[in-house]
């Protein structure tokens, strides 16, 4: 048993291997882009695609719209960076970037991947916040597992993003702690 927790602990420090660096992203992406240039590539008519990536599935997705072609929309959540920090290096259009951050989630405020998205120019920040639209009431999530929560404000966005209902999505502040404690103000302000 010590013999595979060993060879195990190794894999999760080989940075080739590792969600801590980039290397599987890239290995990952390269076959996202094929996938996705597929799909696109065999129909006759234009597909309405739009790709999720959650945690590190968001750097890998990211990763790969910087090559993929025909992606529309496109919802990072719960995201460590995407990769660029520049939301023009991805081949989505103009305005149908959009960033899901949950209350608490500290894996979205590291920027391990390029710049926290909820800070990227160019890309919407979708509500995960309390909300009641049309009478119904929607819940919020937190942390970082809960973003497909039912009934969850950040479920029903994802849910409009993918049905091309983007003028029904409810936009909203995703500030978290991170980001708060990132602002040069508040930084000086915790260390003093």
């Amino acid at each position: 048993m010590d013999r595979v927790r060993s060879a195990a602990a190794q894999g999760t420090l080989d940075p080739s291997d590792s969600v801590a660096g980039e290397e599987p992203a890239r290995r990952g992406a390269a076959s996202l882009s094929g996938f996705l240039d597929g799909i696109n590539g065999s129909r006759t008519d234009d597909p309405h695609l739009t790709a999720l990536g959650h945690s590190y599935g968001s750097t890998t997705t990211g990763l790969a719209l910087q090559q993929a072609q025909g992606v529309d929309d496109l919802v990072f959540f719960g995201s460590p960076g995407i990769g660029t920090s520049d939301v023009a290096d991805l081949n989505i259009p103009e305005g149908n970037t959009y960033v899901l951050e949950a209350d608490l989630d500290g894996v979205a405020d590291l920027g391990r991947f390029g710049a926290d998205p909820n800070q990227l120019d160019g890309a919407t920040n979708l509500s995960s916040r309390e909300q009641t639209l049309d009478g119904r009431d929607y819940s919020g999530v937190e942390w970082h597992t809960n973003y497909l929560g039912g009934g969850s404000t950040s479920q029903y966005n994802m849910g409009v993003i993918v049905a091309g209902a983007e003028d029904r999505a409810i936009t909203g502040d995703n500030q978290g702690a991170g980001d708060w404690l990132r602002d040069t103000e508040n930084w000086s302000l915790w260390h003093s």
